[in-house]
């Protein structure tokens, strides 16, 4: 089971290496970092790096795709490389999860229109304006798509979640 988590310039090093621990504990799970580059990437602290293994465009189609958080996701609200990369990997994406800032970029790509999703207050009103149904919670499963305010979120997640909800098969 192939799964993209996005790294990219100022990304939350919580978020993206909760998310890799989680999500590589699936059956036959193969967690990539990817990046539009392959190589080293900067958490929003400057003092974490981590290594996108692969470039966008070498996993076109994976089964979960996970975008954490971070302040540098707001960078990223009008990249049309990355936009385009999620579109299209969405498509046919089994599980679709965003952290915190991560959904900005997720729905600034029109991932997430008419969509509830967890929020942290900060976020809320920026989410509506892009046609986001953002709630108060600490975790929204909408069909296919899991976000999650923080990442204290991510531990309610589990891989036992995701087959109780027929999110994974």
């Amino acid at each position: 089971m192939q799964i993209a988590i996005l790294l990219f310039d100022g990304f939350a090093s919580l978020d993206a290496v909760s998310l890799h621990d989680t999500l590589s504990r699936l059956p036959e799970a193969e967690a990539t970092f990817i990046g539009e580059t392959v190589g080293p990437v900067r958490d929003e602290s400057r003092r974490v790096e981590l290594t996108a293994d692969a470039a966008l465009h070498e996993l076109p189609r994976p089964h979960i795709i996970a975008l954490p958080g971070g302040v540098g996701a707001a960078l990223f609200r009008e990249n049309g490389t990355l936009h385009r990369w999620l579109r299209n990997a969405a498509a046919d994406a089994g599980l679709f999860m965003s952290v915190s800032h991560g959904s900005l970029i997720a729905a600034s790509a029109g991932l997430l229109s008419g969509r509830t999703v967890a929020a942290p207050p900060v976020l809320r009103d920026e989410l509506a304006g892009l046609g986001v149904v953002a709630v108060d919670q600490a975790i929204a499963i909408d069909d296919r798509f899991v976000t999650m305010a923080d990442a204290s979120a991510i531990a309610l997640f589990t891989p036992t979640t995701a087959f109780a909800k027929g999110l994974l098969q």
